[in-house]
């Protein structure tokens, strides 16, 4: 019997460390919820002051088609990946 007791002391200790760790994982995530709620609340507040505007691509990205090739004038991408551009330099010699 002093088997039995032995595993039902260490079976409460895991129930009490899953239900501690379940409770710190619900804090967790309000905490990030509420942070996911200020940085909304702050972009809205550079918006509103003109700091961000919707017409202003992401840093870093641009946006597809909206630089014509140097070669045959069409959108959507450039003369490096032109699919005329063997053709027009073929002519150029």
């Amino acid at each position: 019997m002093a088997t039995k007791k032995a595993g039902s002391t260490s079976g409460s200790k895991i129930e009490a460390f899953k239900k501690l760790r379940d409770e710190a994982r619900q804090e967790i995530l309000a905490e990030i919820a509420d942070l996911e709620k200020q940085i909304e609340e702050k972009k809205t507040e550079a918006r509103e002051l003109g700091f961000i505007t919707e017409s202003a691509p992401a840093r870093g990205k641009r946006a597809v088609g909206a630089r014509a090739c140097k070669i045959c004038g069409q959108l959507g991408h450039n003369s490096r990946t032109c699919p005329q551009r063997e053709k027009a330099s073929a002519a150029k010699s």
